[in-house]
Parts: structure tokens; sequence; C-alpha cells
């Protein structure tokens, strides 16, 4: 699978290593809940994610973040499992790619 280089607005460089960062742990909070198959807590993690993923310009992020959370309300167990798949792989591409 491969993904759009994300070309980041120059006002937010600075910043990019936090979002980053962060978006990565917010990424471990939502694995353990998947584990658990807690989706309640995978939805307020997609929610949360969804607040600034577009500003820094990810919108493949925002699509499968929003993928899942369609799939967390509906509540497909089948699809919830493939759309974390996608967005487990994303979340490596942009842990290889843009963090330094």
């Amino acid at each position: 699978m491969s993904f759009k280089t994300v070309i980041v607005n120059p006002d937010l460089e600075d910043i990019l290593p936090d979002f980053i960062r962060n978006t990565i742990n917010e990424y471990d909070v939502m694995l353990k809940a998947y584990e658990s198959q807690d989706f309640g807590a995978m939805g307020r993690v997609c929610h949360k994610l969804l607040g600034s993923v577009l500003s820094f310009g990810f919108e493949e992020l925002d699509q499968f973040l929003r993928t899942l959370q369609d799939n967390i309300r509906v509540g497909d167990e089948v699809q919830i499992e493939l759309s974390f798949l996608q967005l487990q792989k994303y979340i490596e591409y942009i842990e290889k790619t843009y963090e330094h």
C-alpha cells in the first residue's frame, strides 16, 4: 500500500514533530482499546485526532479515521478490524517518513 506525500504548511513545520509524536501516542491508546475491543474508546481517539489531522495536511489519515469512526458507530466488527489495519499501516508510514 502506498500513500501520498504530505505537504505541510511551512508555518506548521516547527510543530510537526510534536504532532507526529502526539498522533503516535494516541494511536497507542487506540491499539490498547482495539486489543480489548473497547470500541467506544477507539471512537473517542478517532474524534480527538480528527480535530487536528487536516490542519497538518494529512488527508489520508483523516479519511482512515473517519472510516474507522463510521464502522465503530455501525458496530461492524469485521469492518472495524479492516479499517483499523489500514490505519495501522498509515501510522507505520508516518512514523518512518515524518518522525525524526
